[in-house]
C-alpha cells in the first residue's frame, strides 16, 4: 500500500489538473459575467453579456477558441504549492487539533473544522497572487484593435508591482479568505449534517444519492458565498487604477448603490454549472472510497 501511495497522489494531481483544464472555459465565462461592469468602467467592454450562451460566443468570435483557456496556466501552476502543503501541513495540524478528539464529539468537530480552515487559508496566502493573475488574466478581453492589457502571467506580476506594489497581488484577499471560510464550514457542517440524519444506501447505489447530496449542498454553500467571491474578483480588477475600493466594505457598498443587490450575483449560474462537475467528483470519490 505504501509503495502505491506516491502513484495515487500523483494521479490525484494529474486529475485534478485534468479536470481543472476541462473547466477552464466555463471558469472564464464566469468570471466575464461577474466583473462585466469593472470592466464596461475601464473601457475594454463596451455592451454587457446576456447570458452564459452569448459571453461564450462573443468570446469565441472576438477571440477565438483557445482563448476560453485564457488565465488557466496560473490556475494549474497554483495546483502545484497547493497540493504541497496540503501534504505538508495536513498531518501537523491533524496532530495540533487531534487532542480534540479526546474532549467530546463537539470538539471533536471543532477541531476538524478548525483544522480545515486553517489550512485552506494557509495555502490560499501562498497562491493568492495566482488567483489574483488569474483572474486579470480571464478579464484581459481583447480590445477593438485586437491589443490586450496584459501579454501574459509576468506581464500581469510586473504590471502590478510597478502601479501598487507587493500589496497590489493580495488586493482583494481579506472579501476571498472570508468567503473561503465560510463556505468550509458550510460545507463541513452541511454535509456532515445532512448525513448523519439521511439513510445511507448500499454501497453499489450510493453514487446518486450521494451526488445529490454533494451538489445540493456545493450549490447551496456557492449561492451563499458567491457575494464575497464577486467583492474580491471586482477588487481584484480595480487594482492599479486611479480610483480604487479601499476595502471589502467600500466596495460592497458602491456596487449596491449603483448596481443593485443583484450584481453581486452576476456569473452565479455559470459557477452552479462548475458546481455540478464538482459534485459529480465528489461522490465518486466517496464511492469509491466507501
Amino acid at each position: 500500500m505504501k509503495r502505491l501511495l506516491p502513484f495515487y497522489l500523483i494521479c490525484q494531481l494529474v486529475g485534478s489538473i485534468l479536470w481543472k483544464t476541462t473547466l477552464a472555459p466555463m471558469n472564464r465565462v464566469k468570471l466575464l459575467i461577474q466583473s462585466q461592469n469593472e470592466l464596461i468602467k475601464q473601457g475594454s467592454l463596451t455592451k454587457k453579456y446576456e447570458g452564459i450562451i452569448n459571453c461564450f460566443v462573443r468570446t469565441t468570435r472576438n477571440e477565438g477558441i483557445v482563448a476560453l483557456w485564457r488565465g488557466n496556466s496560473a490556475d494549474i501552476i497554483k495546483f502545484f504549492p497547493t497540493w504541497v502543503m496540503n501534504h505538508a501541513l495536513k498531518e501537523k495540524l491533524n496532530t495540533v487539533f487531534g487532542v480534540c478528539k479526546k474532549m467530546g464529539c463537539w470538539y471533536c468537530i471543532a477541531g476538524n473544522l478548525a483544522s480545515e480552515v486553517l489550512l485552506c487559508n494557509a495555502t490560499l496566502a501562498f497562491v493568492y497572487p495566482l488567483d489574483y493573475a488569474a483572474t486579470r488574466l480571464a478579464n484581459d478581453v481583447t480590445s477593438a484593435s485586437g491589443e490586450r492589457k496584459f501579454k501574459g502571467l509576468f506581464d500581469v506580476y510586473a504590471s502590478t508591482l510597478t502601479s501598487s506594489g507587493f500589496t497590489g497581488l493580495y488586493t482583494g484577499f481579506g472579501p476571498f479568505a472570508l468567503g473561503l471560510t465560510v463556505s468550509r464550514c458550510l460545507h463541513f457542517g452541511l454535509h456532515g449534517t445532512v448525513r448523519s440524519f439521511v439513510k445511507v444506501p448500499p454501497r453499489e447505489e450510493s453514487f446518486y444519492p450521494s451526488f445529490l447530496l454533494s451538489w445540493t449542498i456545493t450549490t447551496a454553500a456557492t449561492a451563499f458565498c458567491y457575494p464575497f467571491d464577486t467583492i474580491s474578483r471586482r477588487m481584484m480588477m480595480n487594482s492599479g487604477e486611479r480610483t480604487r475600493y479601499k476595502n471589502g466594505s467600500e466596495c460592497f457598498k458602491r456596487i449596491i448603490a449603483a448596481e443593485g443587490v443583484g450584481s453581486l450575483f452576476r456569473g452565479c449560474g455559470a459557477s452552479m454549472l462548475i458546481a455540478v462537475t464538482s459534485a459529480m467528483l465528489i461522490s465518486l470519490l466517496h464511492t469509491a472510497i466507501s
